[in-house]
């Protein structure tokens, strides 16, 4: 069937949005979630307090049908449906918009290998905020299995098949935002683009959702497409909230998904990446607990063990309401001791992390005083070193300076030893001098010499000359 089309999400993904949008197209009509293909997939499975004995009604019809013809039989069942519907509507492209298709998509492959699936995406920390402030999840408890089964394999579902050639990924971020997602999606149905989101007449919405109760009912008070509700995830979660998210996602699904810069503001807030191994536990309990609904569904259509206790534990909470009433009472009181040992677990893990905050802050402020202190002693060790150079350099000097003053000191020395000689030689010359003056004047005393003398013109020394 070449003109049918799934439109599959996590519920509060802006699945009601996109199929309100492409259903104002003229050859579209995209009804309120019909969820044929889940009612389809569980065709057989007979509830166990069937008056007509229901083991014996699946036995019976499981030897009557292959499973293959089975198959075959139950898309042209729903093809006829389909069919039946747009021919009614007067439209030519069926959008079947079930979110919880999720939990089928291989069937919808197997049973219309031609059929058009759109998976809408949008940011998972959005998506449980939505939760939170339209049906009240608390994601803390997890006690309404479907929204937790939701949380934990709706988004793994997708993200396993985002590589699928044969699907279209519709993002509520680009669908709110100025791109032109809605006219991509028009085009991968096979529709000329002739719906803009802009434009739509939001008045409308009554008319499409009149008489179901299935939809999201807050589009019936919307004006027009805004993105006022993206990111809104970081006032409505708290810490708790935001981390038992993480642990139950993992960040490489977040990250599979295209949603990091989520993860990252997470992680800036104060989560923590959690363990992959708490992660797989979680999903590996998760997958438990659906393997365990679709058995627990189809228990009733076989003969197989377990069966007679079914139906009789079926039957006693039938026939004595009361005792399912105290079994009621009993497990709400254990719920809310649980919340209670759970809220003081969690009052003790956030005084714990404002005491390892505090501690934290103490490291950092010591590391910054040992930072402080050792940019202190390597100024000091600078100026020893300098101090030390300049010592040294001082040293040189004055040991240049001692050598100077030895050197000079032996000069003195010697010069005084010359003064000393030059004394002594002085002496002598000078009695030499008086005993040649003496000489001298004994000549001129002498009468011929002293006579020469005079008549050559020549005079005496003085006296003391």
């Amino acid at each position: 069937m070449t003109d049918l089309a799934f439109l599959v999400g996590v519920p509060r993904s802006g699945t009601t949005l996109l199929s309100f949008l492409l259903g104002r197209h003229p050859e579209v009509s995209s009804p309120a979630e019909p969820w044929l293909m889940l009612a389809v997939e569980s065709f057989g499975r007979i509830p166990a307090r069937h008056p007509a004995e229901s083991n014996l009604i699946g036995e019976g019809l499981a030897g009557f049908c292959g499973a293959a013809d089975l198959d075959e039989a139950l898309a042209d069942f729903a093809a006829d449906l389909y069919r039946r519907h747009l021919r009614a509507a007067g439209r030519r492209v069926m959008v079947d918009k079930t979110p919880r298709y999720w939990h089928i998509l291989p069937t919808l492959r197997r049973m219309f290998p031609a059929a058009r699936i759109v998976l809408a995406l949008r940011d998972p920390f959005d998506v449980l905020a939505s939760y939170k402030t339209t049906w009240n999840f608390d994601i803390l408890n997890g006690r309404d299995a479907f929204m937790h089964l939701d949380m934990a394999l709706g988004f793994r579902r997708m993200a396993a098949c985002l590589d699928d050639p044969g699907l279209a990924v519709a993002r509520y971020e680009d669908l709110v935002g100025e791109g032109d997602l809605l006219a991509r999606v028009q085009d991968f149905l096979g529709l000329a683009p002739l719906v803009e989101a802009d434009k739509v007449d939001f008045s409308q919405a009554a008319s499409t959702f009149a008489g179901s109760i299935l939809g999201d009912r807050k589009i019936l008070a919307t004006g027009g497409v805004h993105g006022g509700s993206v990111g809104r995830w970081r006032t409505i979660l708290n810490p708790a909230e935001i981390q038992a998210a993480l642990d139950l996602w993992g960040t490489e699904l977040i990250e599979r998904l295209g949603y990091g810069a989520s993860l990252a503001q997470a992680l800036e807030m104060g989560a923590r990446a959690p363990d992959p191994a708490l992660v797989a536990a979680k999903a590996e309990a998760a997958e438990a607990m659906l393997a365990q609904r679709w058995a627990d569904t189809g228990r009733a259509s076989r003969n197989v063990p377990g069966i007679e206790e079914l139906r009789a534990a079926v039957d006693i909470a039938y026939g004595d309401p009361r005792a399912v009433l105290r079994g009621r009472e009993i497990v709400l009181g254990l719920e809310a001791q649980l919340a209670d040992t759970h809220a003081e677990a969690e009052r003790e893990i956030a005084r714990h992390r404002v005491l390892v905050d505090d501690a934290r802050a103490q490291i950092d402020t010591h590391r910054a005083m040992l930072a402080d202190a050792e940019a202190q002693m390597a100024t000091h060790r600078a100026m020893v070193a300098d101090a030390e150079a300049q010592m040294a350099e001082h040293r040189a000097i004055l040991e240049k300076a001692d050598a100077d003053l030895a050197a000079l000191g032996a000069e003195v020395r010697r010069l005084n030893e010359a003064h000393a000689a030059m004394e002594a030689e002085k002496q002598a010359m000078r009695l030499e001098l008086g005993l040649l003056r003496d000489h001298v004047a004994s000549i001129w005393r002498s009468r011929v010499v002293g006579r020469y003398l005079r008549l050559r013109g020549m005079r005496p020394p003085p006296p003391g000359a």
